[in-house]
This record gives structure tokens, sequence and C-alpha cells, in this order.
């Protein structure tokens, strides 16, 4: 959009939207850019079914991947990099009467990050927001998932990708993760009562893959898909009554 653009849509709009990501390895299923392409993707489909109030804003790509990052190509940010250039897109949004946003997050490795910004931002700049996983319902994943583990570059994240953004998913190379065995109890998660140490993903897994995207398609990538903006769009109604 043109500024003249952007300043008419200005008349109506009361959210803006704004997709995060990452840059990070995906394994041989999906490109490096997938967190962010299929946040991006989302954001657009919810901008449409909320026409005219909501804009879709400019995709933030990089994230929170240290543990990616000794797969080649991966980019990482700092946290307090990740939050900051969050709260100086929200300012300068507000800058122009827009008092609402919402985070539509294609990346888990940025959830505690986004937690401790929407605080901040909340509180520093004096706004409406709130932020999502771009994810489907634990009803869809059962139905879908083929696999023992999934959450990255597995059957479900590549069955998004296949409807969302196509060009990314790398049809020819599908492979099952390759998961290695685990170097000490606890691992990456643990829960609210567990012992998380951190690990990086080749130490999880040979490929960067868990799951099995030889199982993934487009259809059930448009049923998540569907399921996922049926679900934001509900709570992002309410969001706008306020």
């Amino acid at each position: 959009m043109s500024w003249p653009e952007v300043k008419e849509a200005l008349n109506t709009v009361e959210l803006a939207l704004i997709p995060v990501g990452s840059n990070e390895q995906h394994g041989p299923n999906i490109a490096e850019s997938s967190d962010i392409a299929l946040a991006t993707a989302g954001a657009r489909n919810l901008a449409r079914r909320l026409f005219p109030r909501a804009i879709l804003a400019s995709s933030f790509p990089f994230g929170i991947s240290y543990h990616h990052v000794r797969f080649p190509g991966t980019i990482t940010l700092r946290p307090e990099t990740f939050t900051a250039v969050l709260h100086d897109v929200v300012s300068s949004l507000k800058q122009h009467g827009i008092g609402k946003f919402f985070i539509l997050n294609g990346h888990g490795g940025n959830m505690a990050s986004l937690g401790v910004a929407v605080w901040q931002i909340q509180q520093g700049l004096g706004v409406k927001i709130a932020h999502a996983l771009h994810w489907p319902s634990q009803e869809m994943v059962d139905k879908y998932q083929r696999s023992p583990q999934v959450g990255h570059a597995c059957e479900i994240e590549t069955s998004l990708a296949m409807h969302l953004a196509p060009s990314i998913a790398k049809t020819e190379a599908l492979a099952k993760g390759e998961m290695l065995e685990p170097t000490f109890t606890g691992g990456m998660g643990g829960g609210l009562t567990g012992i998380v140490e951190p690990q990086y993903f080749d130490q999880v897994t040979a490929n960067g893959a868990v799951g099995d995207a030889t199982y993934a398609s487009a259809e059930a990538g448009e049923a998540m898909a569907q399921e996922i903006e049926d679900r934001l769009t509900a709570f992002l109604e309410d969001f706008l009554k306020d």
C-alpha cells in the first residue's frame, strides 16, 4: 500500500495484525522462511475476514531461534532485540491512530519473549494487545497426526505450508524426522514442574525435522488453516468489541 492508501484505510481501521515468525531450518521439508510465511498468510486471511476494521502490517521475519542455529541458514535475534523491535513497531503504528494490536506468531520459540513483550507494550504504550500461535487445536492435530512426535517440519506444519504457502514446501524431498536418542532426561520441554535444559535441535533430530512429513497433504493443511482462522476470527470479533 502507498501512504495515501494507508491513510484512507485508517478511516475504518481499529486493529493492526502483525505477523511474526523466524528464519530457521525446517529440515529438508520446508524452506527456512516457513514460520513467517505461514503467519503472514494466516494474518492476511484474518485481515480479509475483518475488513475494513483490520489492516495487515509488514511481517516481522526474525525470531528467537538459538536452538536451530547449528543448521546452516538459521538467523536468530536476542530476546531483547526481538522485544525492542516489536515495541517500536507498535509505537509507530500507534502514532497513526491504531489502538489495538494482534500478533500472529508462527514460531513456538518466540512465545516466552512475546509473553514479556506484550506486557511491556501494554503497560508502556497504553494499547490493547494480544498474541497467539498459528497452530491448529489439539483436536485437529490428533486428527491429522500420523507419527509419534509433531511440532517442527512435521506432517502438521508441512500440510499447512502446502496449503498456505505451497512454494516453500519441498514436496520432492519430504522426509521423516531422524530422531536421536535423548542425551539426558528432561530435554527441551518439562512443563510447569519439569526439568528444562536447553538443547540444540541437532541434538534432537539429525535432519532438523520431527514427525513424518511424508504424510502431509494440502487438503489437511486447508482444513487446519480454516480451523485456525475460524477460532482466531471469533476471538478478534470479541477483542474489537471494547
